[in-house]
């Protein structure tokens, strides 16, 4: 749970969002699209998970002051990923949560004629994208966790630090 207040930003994918003052008691549980904006109360327990087909970016805005707190939660939330199954209700929310994605873009025909596109100059067909769904859903939690270890490396993402962290070491109070 977060000690300060937290603002999640959904530039790109469609996370579901779960908010409870408790683990065991759900208040919010939505699915959130491009442009929306969560703000989590302190002391929230929350759940944000990817469930779109484009990857999900993280970005907080935060007092400089609080760099190391964000930052270490972040890598706690990875670590923990990486070092623990995700628990089935987590597996099955997400899977269900992708393919009504994928169900909403074919359903467009923009995407649909784009992702048609694609494949042909892939050499993929409709066939193969149902047989791609197929696994994906015959996935359980040690083989996602297996998959997270093998791809997820973050020695090599890209964080980007913005801010007069400077001035913010002059204001703050001496430490005691």
């Amino acid at each position: 749970m977060p000690a300060l207040l937290e603002k999640i930003m959904v530039p790109t994918a469609a996370p579901a969002v779960d908010l409870k003052p408790l683990e065991d008691q759900l208040t919010f549980d939505r699915e959130v699209s491009d442009g929306w904006c969560v703000l989590i109360p302190a002391g929230t327990w929350h759940n944000v998970t990817n469930s779109g087909d484009e990857p999900m970016q993280v970005y907080a805005i935060y007092a400089p002051q609080n760099l190391a707190k964000l930052q270490q939660a972040i890598n706690e939330e990875i670590a923990k990923a990486l070092a623990e199954d995700f628990t089935q209700d987590e597996i099955d929310k997400a899977k269900s949560g992708w393919l009504q994605s994928r169900g909403v873009s074919r359903a467009q025909d923009n995407e649909l004629a784009g992702a048609l596109g694609h494949w042909l100059f892939v050499g993929r067909t409709l066939a193969w994208d149902a047989e791609f769904e197929k696994k994906v859903m015959a996935l359980d939690a040690a083989q996602i966790r297996a998959a997270l270890k093998r791809h997820l490396d973050p020695a090599k993402f890209t964080i980007v630090k913005a801010g007069d962290f400077a001035g913010a070491a002059k204001a703050a109070p001496p430490a005691k």
